[in-house]
């Protein structure tokens, strides 16, 4: 029941723009790190882009690592990892706790990948992000949500999109990605109409 600190806030039409100085997220609310993170969410149809940007300005050395660019969370019930590779939908019944699971990397060559319910038409969320293909998934504490309302356990279906680069305070890092709804084919055609 923490938060980070708003700096600014812009609501329009079909967009958000925030930005704020976030927690470290394994300390408590002192800890206001010393940078600023901005995200754009615009709404077209039934496609959320999103742009992100980041800037460090603790002023540590610069070190190589990776970072989730983004990390993206769903309810566990969506718990069917699905994307598009050699040309063919593949889907991934069985995903585990991404650490106990070695950290499972799939390539999509259509630069989406989505979370989708059990069933072959089921309804779920795509995370599609311009010229990636190498997409992180699991399912943290699979089928273990014991509660009427996914969004409040802790069971959570996660992608990410690992890279790894460079941290320089001072100098700002973006990236975009877009967010769509429905069930695999509608989330496929969604995606679809970007390129």
């Amino acid at each position: 029941n923490e938060s980070s600190k708003i700096v600014d806030l812009r609501i329009d039409e079909n967009s958000i723009y925030i930005k704020c100085r976030p927690l470290d997220w394994a300390k408590s609310a002192e800890y206001i790190t010393p940078s600023y993170m901005e995200a754009t969410y615009s709404l077209e149809n039934s496609l959320v882009f999103v742009s992100c940007r980041f800037v460090d300005f603790s002023g540590y050395d610069a070190v190589y690592t990776t970072q989730e660019l983004p990390a993206f969370y769903c309810i566990e019930p969506f718990n069917s990892f699905v994307y598009y590779k050699g040309g063919e939908l593949h889907r991934e019944d069985n995903l585990i706790f991404w650490p106990d699971a070695g950290y499972p990397n799939f390539t999509s060559d259509e630069h989406w990948a989505a979370f989708v319910g059990e069933n072959e038409d089921s309804f779920g969320i795509g995370l599609y992000a311009p010229n990636e293909t190498n997409f992180l998934a699991g399912v943290y504490a699979r089928e273990k949500t014991d509660s009427s309302n996914p969004a409040k356990a802790a069971p959570t279906s996660y992608i990410a999109l690992v890279k790894y680069m460079t941290f320089e305070s001072f100098k700002p890092i973006e990236y975009d990605f877009c967010l769509t709804t429905g069930n695999t084919e509608e989330i496929r055609a969604n995606f679809s109409s970007i390129e």
